[in-house]
């Protein structure tokens, strides 16, 4: 692969990888603050659904880390 093309893709990873970071600390601090307040874990209410929202986000942003991780790595080795 081109390099410049790798770089790009590596600067690409990085804001995206920044941006989940940005939303998993404002979407913990919502929930947290909704905990505080009595807010439970139940069927179809705001709490369990931002729950929901935040557990898919963690599982993006490790899957964006891995990647950029093996971008680097590939990186490294051309």
């Amino acid at each position: 692969m081109n390099i410049d093309y790798i770089k790009e893709k590596l600067n690409t990873l990085r804001i995206e990888f920044m941006a989940h970071i940005l939303v998993l600390i404002a979407l913990g601090s919502g929930l947290s603050k909704m905990y505080l307040t009595g807010a439970e874990f139940g069927f179809l209410n705001l709490y369990t659904f931002g729950i929901v929202i935040f557990q898919l986000i963690m599982v993006n942003a490790v899957y964006k880390l891995h990647q950029l991780y093996s971008l680097v790595e590939r990186l490294n080795n051309d």
